[in-house]
């Protein structure tokens, strides 16, 4: 899971923006703040190399298309962004997806507001007085269903989530032994 309605989507997360948005409200000092984002740089920088040395961020930019291909067509095209600036988080969440999607987790689960790179929060915990769980979804249910980049992404989450189980290896446990007296 990248996140819950309670933490900043990632594009807002990659950006910083909920440290802005923490230091608007009064919650955190300039000099906190200062030192919040060089520890997100640190972090997204330790992300990337992290997805780069698995394989999946290419280090060379390329534009990214909706066009229908196959999945490892697509998973190239979605990481083949360079991962370093705001403009290419959707890249790095992509991949990051393809790395979780991979693994051999139960469950994934993914806030779709991350599919597309909402930057707005739904939610921010502890403010009262904010506009909390009014702002609407860019996307509407049938545009969702509609979109082929949406759709694409999707399916080869679905492909890898279906690869990860079938290598899965079943782990038998063996009997406890019984003590011997």
């Amino acid at each position: 899971m990248l996140n819950t309605h309670d933490m900043p989507t990632f594009q807002a997360h990659w950006q910083g923006q909920d440290i802005s948005n923490r230091t608007s409200l009064g919650l955190v000092s300039q000099k906190e703040a200062r030192r919040a984002k060089a520890a997100r740089a640190a972090k997204n920088a330790a992300l990337v190399k992290f997805l780069l040395r698995r394989g999946l961020l290419a280090v060379q930019p390329a534009e990214t298309s909706t066009e229908r291909c196959s999945g490892t067509e697509q998973r190239r095209k979605y990481s083949r962004a360079r991962p370093t600036t705001g403009s290419n988080a959707g890249a790095v969440a992509r991949a990051l997806l393809a790395w979780m999607a991979s693994s051999d987790a139960e469950a994934l689960l993914i806030n779709l507001e991350d599919l597309w790179g909402e930057a707005r929060p739904q939610n921010l915990p502890g403010m009262v007085n904010r506009l909390n769980w009014r702002r609407k979804a860019r996307m509407s249910l049938e545009e969702i269903v509609a979109s082929p980049a949406l759709s694409d992404l999707l399916s080869e989450i679905d492909r890898l989530r279906r690869d990860a189980t079938r290598s899965k290896k079943t782990l038998r446990l063996r009997p406890p032994q019984t003590p011997r007296a």
